[in-house]
């Protein structure tokens, strides 16, 4: 599938749902809500990862310490964070 094939569907895609929100007359979530649910996610989550890695990777440099960590962080809170977005729609979209 080529890349122009690929951003049509999105664009498609993308504008489906906007359309969908319209219709129900949904707002979309506030950006405070959502900052504020991303970073109760994300806190505890770094905080847990460089407890359980920081024994085993101490001395490794820096970079690669980052590196490691959002490369554990981010898939897990991008997956947490659609949970729980679909379970707090109705107060992120108060």
């Amino acid at each position: 599938m080529d890349r122009m094939s690929l951003l049509n569907k999105k664009v498609i895609y993308t504008i489906y749902h906007l359309n969908k929100l319209k219709k129900h007359n949904m707002k979309p979530p506030k950006k405070w809500k959502m900052m504020l649910l991303t970073w109760m996610i994300i806190y505890p989550l770094v905080n847990i990862v460089f407890f359980i890695l920081m024994p085993y990777i101490n001395n490794w440099n820096l970079l690669l310490k980052t590196l490691l960590i959002t490369l554990i962080v981010v898939p897990i809170m991008s997956i947490i964070l659609g949970f729980l977005s679909k379970k707090l729609t109705i107060w992120l979209r108060k």
